[in-house]
């Protein structure tokens, strides 16, 4: 991956990724409006091993955060109060 080399001033659109140290240009991090440059701090390669070594934990807070969204999009009753908890 010469891309880190690309241009002639290594600072002008790039960061370095938390995760793996590497100097890497903005695009191969995915964006983040909450962050103060916007990006996030890992690499998408960085956050793909880690996602990828942690999928079985991962997976399902993911699909029940998913399904709880639709469900509340669509007005169907999940069967929470709004905090959250069981009736």
């Amino acid at each position: 991956m010469n891309e880190e080399i690309e241009r002639g001033n290594a600072m002008v659109g790039m960061k370095r990724c938390r995760n793996c140290g590497r100097l890497k240009l903005y695009r191969r991090f995915h964006r983040n409006a909450m962050r103060a440059d916007g990006h996030q701090p890992w690499c998408k390669e960085c956050m793909a091993k880690y996602y990828m070594r942690n999928r079985d934990r991962l997976l399902p807070k993911h699909n029940e955060a998913a399904w709880r969204s639709y469900f509340k999009r669509a007005g169907i009753p999940t069967g929470e109060n709004k905090k959250g908890k069981a009736r």
